[in-house]
């Protein structure tokens, strides 16, 4: 006979094993500024009326944590279009989290795996090594998923717009929804004019990147269009090979928390 916990749901989904690990909330990310990538167009050819330096709307969170696993929860708003473009851990305590969407009224709830032995009431699990899996003591709320968002394939070969397919709670249900998802495709266009376009020999020639976010808009959750690289002008007379500029979106999902009422320990 083996040893050990599994906990199942009504369908036979895994929700615990004590061979797997939990994470718990330790707080919400602070706001650390606006990330600026520097513009070198006029080193490689591009006009330098159009090299302006202008900086990308992605802003940057940080966390104090030492965890060596963390998982950042964006709330989701009808005022901002948000995708998370990276987590990474920049030294032995702070993890920077950066998200495309301008400014400083974010709220990102962040997740931990579980390391310390636990304290007080409640239940812990451990491995077969020894080692703390899942923490449901006093070491903040646990993360649990509350609903899944299923956006579809994109055959629009544009700037599309599509409604996500809920499994689990509805958006009408929560408080604070919040997601965790990465940045969800990108559109790459060229012009001249707006996209679609392909690239052009000897013409004036627009070139950029959009990327997707989400926001919620009557209880639905959209994948809709952002710019995330402004554009670049090449002067005509360029000499570049014709190219197709749309790249298809898969189909992708995130997944989404309530969290109002989440507590740390």
């Amino acid at each position: 006979m083996g040893y050990g916990l599994k906990i199942k749901n009504p369908s036979g989904g895994l929700v615990i094993d004590s061979e797997g690990f939990g994470m718990n909330y330790i707080g919400t990310a602070t706001y650390y500024g606006t990330v600026v990538h520097p513009r070198t167009g006029t080193s490689l050819g591009f006009d330098a009326a159009y090299d302006t330096g202008t900086a990308v709307n992605i802003s940057e969170y940080r966390i104090t944590s030492t965890a060596t696993t963390l998982i950042p929860f964006v709330k989701i708003t009808s005022t901002y279009n948000c995708a998370l473009i990276s987590v990474s851990k920049i030294n032995s305590n702070t993890w920077s989290i950066k998200i495309y969407c301008s400014g400083s009224g974010l709220e990102i709830f962040c997740f931990a795996k579980t390391t310390t032995v636990p304290t007080g009431y409640g239940m812990a699990l451990y491995d077969s090594s020894g080692n703390v899996s899942y923490n449901l003591c006093n070491a903040g709320s646990p993360l649990f998923f509350q609903s899944i968002a299923d956006f579809p394939d994109d055959t629009s070969n544009g700037s599309p717009t599509h409604s996500a397919t809920i499994t689990g709670a509805a958006l009408s249900s929560y408080t604070k929804p919040a997601v965790f998802g990465w940045n969800l495709g990108y559109n790459f266009y060229c012009g001249p004019g707006s996209p679609p376009h392909p690239l052009e020999i000897n013409t004036w020639q627009a070139i950029g990147i959009q990327g997707f976010g989400l926001q919620i808009s009557s209880n639905v959750l959209y994948r809709t269009a952002y710019n995330l690289v402004p554009l670049y002008n090449f002067d005509a007379g360029s000499d570049l090979p014709v190219a197709n500029n749309d790249l298809n979106l898969p189909a992708t999902s995130v997944v989404i928390i309530e969290a109002n009422g989440l507590v740390t320990s």
